[in-house]
Order: structure tokens, then sequence, then C-alpha cells
């Protein structure tokens, strides 16, 4: 008589932990890799967001013959004229308004309803490595984690000591439209690529990325409340009197280029970085794309954010 004998299928209690184990090591190895991919896309859609921005500013200067301006004081209405929306230096608000109809949003441009255009989101100023779109959570505005190159303050490069009309907040490429709160508004200071940028537009950073505190994103640090509206202040404006840094929870100093000081506002520019680790993106006056690392020598780095000094230096050194 013969017997069959059962045995019984399935995992013992050493072989599951030894799966367990098994899987556990294969995600430690792949999530480092699967978040450096993340980030490389991150970056490369961060980089076409200033492709973009630079070429809508091109397009601008082919129309008007000067660059978009940094706008007036932070806070301020939009500054409409017999129901028109004038650009440059006659209008309060600032670049990122100035260029909308040259990113395919010409119908935001002439949206009347001041409130509708300060809290629509646009995903092209969004940098994906630090949020995902959504509104500044006191203000209810739409953020901007772009900054125009404001240049810098008086006394940070030794040898230049002459700012365009006497401003420091004109040695930049985004230079202020000083409307309304300005005692002696000047008239008809634009930048242009006709005699403007005598260091040469491919030594000369137009738009860089923005360092923000990583504690607060989206509750209104003081460079980030005022939105992709904002005149000559830190939330469109950046400066080179600082040392780019990746976000981290350290606060954000601030810098100022004098005047302004009705009202709170400013000429600020806040300081500039991003949230890429090693490097923030940053897009010269010629439309090329660098990365410009948090390590590079201070000198160097506003050398490249003023357009008219005159001193020589590699751009390899920017990278």
């Amino acid at each position: 008589m013969s017997h069959s004998v059962r045995r019984r299928v399935g995992f013992t209690l050493i072989e599951l932990l030894v799966v367990i184990a098994i899987i556990g090591l294969l995600m430690a190895l792949l999530l480092p890799a699967i978040q450096r991919v993340r980030e490389a896309a991150n970056r490369m859609r961060c980089g076409n967001n200033l492709s973009q921005i630079a070429m809508a500013f091109h397009n601008f200067h082919n129309d008007f013959n000067h660059f978009p301006t940094g706008g007036g004081p932070c806070w301020t209405g939009r500054t409409v004229v017999s129901g028109q929306f004038p650009m440059g230096p006659n209008q309060s608000w600032g670049w990122g308004y100035q260029i909308l109809p040259y990113i395919e949003l010409d119908a935001l441009f002439r949206q009347p309803n001041d409130s509708v255009v300060i809290s629509t989101i646009v995903p092209t100023y969004i940098c994906p490595s630090r949020r995902r779109p959504q509104l500044i959570a006191n203000t209810a505005r739409a953020p901007m984690d772009y900054h125009g190159n404001g240049g810098i303050r008086s006394g940070l490069l030794s040898a230049y000591t002459s700012p365009p009309w006497g401003d420091w907040g004109a040695t930049g490429m985004v230079i202020a439209s000083d409307l309304r709160f300005d005692p002696n508004p000047p008239t008809g200071r634009v930048v242009s690529l006709d005699g403007g940028v005598p260091d040469g537009t491919s030594n000369v950073v137009l738009i860089g990325e923005k360092r923000m505190d990583s504690r607060g994103q989206g509750n209104s640090q003081w460079h980030d409340d005022s939105g992709w509206t904002d005149g000559f202040d830190g939330d469109t404006i950046g400066s080179a009197e600082f040392q780019p840094s990746q976000d981290n929870p350290s606060g954000v100093p601030q810098t100022s280029f004098g005047g302004w000081q009705n009202g709170g506002c400013h000429k600020n520019g806040a300081q500039m970085g991003s949230a890429h680790p090693g490097s923030f993106n940053a897009v010269m006056a010629d439309r090329s794309i660098r990365k410009i690392r948090y390590s590079v020598n201070i000198t160097v780095f506003r050398q490249a954010c003023v357009r008219d000094d005159g001193q020589a230096f590699s751009a390899q050194n920017l990278e």
C-alpha cells in the first residue's frame, strides 16, 4: 500500500525576511537614481522656461527697440492710459507682465481686472524643482521663481564707480521704471542692444533663478509675496550683492539699491539661487543658458551681472 506525501508550498519566515531585505536594498539603490533623473528633467524644464523668457525679451526688443523694464515700486497697480496698457518705462508692473504677449498670453495682458491678472498662475514662471503651481498663501497672488538681473549696488566692484544715469538700480539688464514714488522720475531710460550692453550680450546675465527660504515656500516671504506682476522688487528682481545659494532654511538677505522709501517699498533685489543642487540656471543676454555654481567667485558673478563695467572675465568661471 503506497502513501502519497503532500508537501506544503510557501515561504518560510527566514526566506520572507530575505526577500524583504533584498527589495529594501534594491529600493535604496534605485531611489537616488530616480531622484537624479527627476531632478535632471526638472532642471531641463526650468532651463526651457528661461529660454522662453529670453526669447520673449528679444521679441519685445524687436517691437520696442529696448528690453522690458523692471517696473515701478512693489504693490502698485497696473499703469493704464486711456484704456491701454503701456510698456517699458511707462509701466508700473514689471517684466513678468510686460512680456505676456510674447509668451502667448496676450489675453491675460489685456485682462482689465487687476485681481484676475495677479492671481493667474503662469507655468512658465514656476521652477518644477521648487513647487507645484499654486498661489502664495498669504496674498493669493501667483508666484515668480525667476529674477531679472538688477545688477549691483555701490562699492561692490572697486573699479566700477559710475553706473548708468548715476543709478545703481540701472546697472543690470532689467532696470527700474522709476514711476509713482520717485520724486524725480527720469524719462526714457531703457536698455537697448544699440549700445546699451557694452560688455557684450554673452557676458551679461539677463534672467536667473531666485533663492528662497525652504521653510516658507508659498507663505509670503518678503521677496515672494507680490507675485510675477511685481515691479522693481525682490519678487522679480535679483542682485549680485550676495553669494548665490541653494534654497535652505537660513532666511534670505535683502539688498537695497536706494530710493523709493514710500509705503515700505524700496528698490530691492533679492539673492539669486534655486532649488537645484550645485548650481542655478541663468540665461545670458544672448539667450544662451548657463549653470552658475553656488561657489562661483563673487567678483566674477558681479561682473557677469553688470552690463557696462568693462571688466573681462571668462564665462567658464561661472560654471
